[in-house]
């Protein structure tokens, strides 16, 4: 282990109890609150969730920047976020400059962890000192990886986002920010060919939900779905664990095959009040994009401003229609948004909650496109995935 200062060590020492405790020293910034947050990650859609729902504790960091989190669970994957003062909650931040989460887990009853970070680069920038050396081992993995991922942070770094500021032209804005995200994803497929070793041999649970999260399992092909798939089985048959008891129901969602009588055999309610169905009057389009959005999701509905005109008028209406859906939202609020926004898509408002149900939506945006000719049905979480799909199709 690297040589620490004694007085980090001594603190450490000191926090050694009955319980698990997690205690750290943060290089502050004046942007950013003086308050840290501990979230128990008990499901695997809490990993990278800006939810509140996940957050344990709090605690107000001192003048020296100093903070501590006691009575943990032992063997438990935590996450300590920061926010900036002007958020009400501590939301995902990311964005290759800056970062506001560090994941810690802790050891057996008694054990203790202490980092030290940069507020602003919690992420990228904070190191661990653990009790013991079998918990340094686990934490120390944490770290590689993190440092597996560096070269996404670096392209997000590298990235030129001026021209979203200065382009007028709502079609070239929706083209740029499209090319930028290939060349995320990009990156992200590449650094998914290093991160798969890990997840097919680590038997550490809090680890495989960990690394599932970085790897975005639900995004994963069938192919590297069922051998992550495997390998969790095994594990979590032989060390159970609800954590990754979750990351096993997502890879199974993630496959399952959507079938498209669902869809034509009912009857929508339409923001405007009227029903509607795809049968009839049918649709004159190869494709319909079903475009599932609330009013409260800011990325929902910056796509609806850029990205789906933009697509919109790529396609003719003989080759894409696009409808919206409304879900996990209150009618008044969505109708709002609708007029707020200038949103003339057709609009279906999932009232009874039947497609958010059928589809098991957890994260929106999420589209939905129907290929009329085959009556084969897509789902896709990320938009450059269906932008790239209806590229080969149309």
């Amino acid at each position: 282990m690297k040589k620490r200062s004694s007085l980090i060590f001594a603190l450490l020492l000191t926090t050694i109890a009955s319980a698990s405790t997690v205690t750290g020293h943060l290089k502050q910034a004046s942007e950013w609150a003086n308050t840290v947050y501990l979230s128990e990650m008990r499901e695997y859609k809490f990993i990278f969730s800006g939810s509140s729902y996940s957050i344990v504790d709090s605690q107000r960091i001192s003048e020296r920047g100093i903070f501590k989190f006691e009575h943990l669970k032992p063997n438990t994957l935590y996450r300590v976020s920061a926010r900036l003062v002007a958020d009400d909650i501590p939301g995902i931040i990311e964005d290759g400059n800056r970062d506001n989460y560090a994941f810690v887990i802790t050891g057996d009853q008694g054990n203790a962890v202490h980092i030290e970070a940069d507020i602003s680069r919690l992420w990228l920038s904070y190191a661990m000192l653990s009790s013991t050396a079998t918990l340094a081992d686990v934490n120390d993995k944490i770290l590689y990886l993190r440092d597996l991922r560096k070269p996404i942070y670096a392209k997000m770094q590298s990235l030129d986002a001026r021209p979203l500021h200065t382009l007028q032209d709502p079609d070239k804005i929706a083209e740029y920010q499209l090319s930028l995200v290939k060349e995320i994803k990009a990156v992200t497929e590449s650094n998914n060919k290093l991160l798969l070793p890990f997840l097919l041999k680590e038997t550490n649970a809090n680890l495989l939900a960990l690394a599932a999260g970085l790897y975005q399992i639900e995004l994963a092909n069938n192919k590297d779905n069922d051998l992550i798939t495997a390998h969790l089985d095994n594990v979590e048959k032989s060390t159970p664990s609800n954590l990754l008891s979750t990351v096993l129901i997502v890879l199974q969602k993630s496959r399952k095959t959507i079938k498209p009588d669902f869809l034509f055999d009912r009857s929508y309610m339409l923001m405007e009040g009227k029903n509607f169905n795809f049968l009839s009057p049918r649709i004159p389009a190869k494709f319909i994009l079903l475009d599932c959005w609330a009013s409260w999701c800011s990325p929902c509905r910056k796509s609806i401003k850029t990205d789906l005109p933009y697509l919109s008028k790529k396609y003719t209406p003989q080759q894409l229609q696009i409808i919206g859906v409304v879900v996990k939202d209150k009618f008044q609020p969505a109708e709002k948004a609708i007029k707020a926004d200038k949103n003339t898509y057709l609009q279906i408002y999932d009232q009874d909650k039947f497609l958010d149900e059928y589809f098991e939506i957890e994260g929106i945006p999420y589209y939905v496109l129907i290929n009329q000719e085959t009556q084969e049905i897509k789902a896709f979480q990320v938009l450059v995935d269906l932008e790239e799909y209806l590229a080969k199709e149309l």
